[in-house]
């Protein structure tokens, strides 16, 4: 493998300078500066202003992390009072039924089997039903 010389020092501070200054330029712009104000877009302490733009630019991302957050929040709440209310309806429809495990709904009777042999009935009776149909 050949020795490969590393880039100009010089050279590799100037690209790093630019891409810091395209950073800050895009802060700036998130932040609602006017970049047509020469004060903004060549600042005359440069990593002073940028170090203190990259703090309140962090402050911006930290405010819309905390909305995000509380609007997450308010559709997972609203989210749960719907699916209480639905379980409401579906448990009041079957106030009138003698076992907790069946629920009624849409005309339709839901019966959760007791035991073993109540699924086996159920699947004799599925099956002799499918013999008749055929």
């Amino acid at each position: 493998m050949r020795y490969q010389e590393r880039e100009d020092p010089r050279i590799e501070r100037k690209q790093n300078m630019a891409k810091d200054w395209l950073e800050y330029l895009k802060w700036c712009k998130e932040l609602g500066y006017d970049l047509n104000n020469m004060f903004f877009y060549m600042p005359l302490n440069f990593r002073k202003v940028h170090d203190r733009t990259a703090k309140e630019y962090q402050k911006l991302l930290d405010k819309k992390a905390v909305a995000e957050k509380k609007r997450r929040e308010r559709e997972a709440k609203k989210r749960m009072a719907e699916t209480k209310k639905a379980l409401e309806e579906i448990l009041g429809e079957n106030g009138n039924i003698q076992n907790a495990f069946q629920i009624k709904g849409k005309g339709l009777l839901l019966v959760v089997p007791a035991s073993a042999e109540d699924i086996k009935a159920g699947g004799r009776s599925l099956a002799s039903l499918c013999g008749h149909l055929r």
